[in-house]
C-alpha cells in the first residue's frame, strides 16, 4: 500500500514537473512570437509616422471650396526640372475640375511657365469627389539648379460645373535639389 502511495506521489510530481516544462516551452514560444509581432508593429508605426510627415503641407490655401496643399517642391538636377506636388481636395459636390496653366518666378526674376500639370493619373482635367484628396503634380522644365527659391507660384484653373474660374498663389518656396 505504501508502495502504491509512493508511486502515485512520484507520478504526480513527474506530471507536475513535465507540465511546467511544457508551459515554460509554450511561454518561450509565445514570447518569441510576441517579440516578432511587436517588431513588425514598430516598423509599421514608423512607416505610418513617415507617411504622415510626407503629407505635411509646406504651404496651403483654401478658397471657393477648394483646398490646395503644397507637399513637395523638389528640383531634379539631371533633368533640370522643378516638380511641385500638391494635394487638392474639393469640399463641394462631385464635379469636373481643370487646370489652365502655371507660372513661377524665381528670386532672380526668371519666369517659367508650364502646361505640364497632372491631376491624379489624368492630365489637366479630372473628376473631383467631395472631401477626397487627389495628388496633383506640376513640372517646370529648363530650370537650372542654381534656382534655390521660387518667389512666386501662380496656378490658374477653369470654372467647370460647381467651380468658378480662378487661381491660387504661393510665395517664397524653397527648392530642394536632388
Amino acid at each position: 500500500m505504501k508502495l502504491n502511495f509512493l508511486i502515485i506521489v512520484l507520478l504526480t510530481n513527474s506530471i507536475a514537473v513535465f507540465s511546467q516544462a511544457i508551459n515554460s516551452t509554450i511561454s518561450k514560444n509565445d514570447l518569441a512570437t510576441c517579440k516578432i509581432e511587436n517588431e513588425k508593429l514598430k516598423q509599421e508605426n514608423e512607416y505610418l509616422k513617415k507617411s504622415l510627415n510626407i503629407l505635411q503641407p509646406i504651404k496651403s490655401v483654401e478658397q471657393d471650396g477648394l483646398e490646395f496643399k503644397l507637399i513637395k517642391c523638389e528640383g531634379k538636377i539631371k533633368e533640370q526640372t522643378i516638380n511641385l506636388t500638391f494635394i487638392l481636395t474639393s469640399h463641394k459636390a462631385n464635379d469636373e475640375f481643370q487646370f489652365v496653366s502655371s507660372q513661377t518666378i524665381d528670386v532672380q526674376g526668371n519666369d517659367f511657365s508650364t502646361y505640364e500639370i497632372n491631376l491624379g493619373d489624368k492630365g489637366m482635367r479630372n473628376s473631383l469627389f467631395t472631401d477626397t484628396p487627389v495628388q496633383t503634380k506640376i513640372v517646370f522644365n529648363k530650370v537650372l539648379p542654381s534656382t534655390k527659391k521660387l518667389k512666386l507660384l501662380n496656378v490658374k484653373y477653369y470654372g467647370v460645373g460647381a467651380f468658378k474660374e480662378g487661381y491660387f498663389e504661393f510665395k517664397d518656396l524653397e527648392v530642394i535639389w536632388r
